[in-house]
């Protein structure tokens, strides 16, 4: 089936196949890019968050400070995970371990505008010590390389994992 557009008096014809292949392809968006969206959401809403702060004149003001540097430090190190999970998670753990910087991402997010003093979301538990916990393995992200750690047993995270990937 061909679909016909008339355009200044001439025929330009677009396959409908063709034209439906084209969009599917445009729409397509992989799981990962549409994580690096939301952790760019998150890190503008942090870094909004500081400008608010350090234009306060009050006593919260330094301790809301190392709040939001605490933040950025874990936004950091899931930027890390998410960007590493490609190339080091096995791929029966991809989806779990993009759910699980998903939720981080989430639970930065719901921090934000949270004072130093106020109770907050924690961190999955699949993410503790800005390290990413999944079915026995864990890859632990710090400083600014990657080493590969050795699988371990349960470590109280439902995906259990100790040893890792550390510098």
């Amino acid at each position: 089936m061909t679909l016909s557009i008339l355009s200044t008096g001439r025929f330009a014809s677009l396959t409908l196949c063709g034209l439906s292949a084209l969009m599917l392809t445009a729409c397509t968006v992989s799981r990962e890019a549409q994580l690096r969206k939301l952790g760019d959401k998150v890190e503008s809403n942090l870094k909004s968050e500081q400008s608010k702060v350090l234009n306060l004149n009050d006593s919260t003001k330094q301790a809301r400070l190392e709040h939001l540097t605490n933040l950025r430090y874990q936004l950091s190190a899931a930027n890390v995970a998410r960007g590493a999970i490609p190339h080091v998670v096995p791929p029966e753990f991809k989806d779990p371990a993009y759910d699980v910087i998903e939720e981080v991402y989430g639970a930065i997010d719901w921090n934000i505008p949270l004072g130093p003093n106020d109770i907050k979301k924690p961190l999955p538990s699949a993410f503790t010590n800005n390290s990413l916990l999944l079915g026995g393995n864990s890859f632990q992200f710090q400083g600014n390389g990657l080493v590969p750690g050795k699988p371990g047993m349960g470590s109280g995270s439902p995906y259990g994992g100790t040893g890792g990937f550390v510098k």
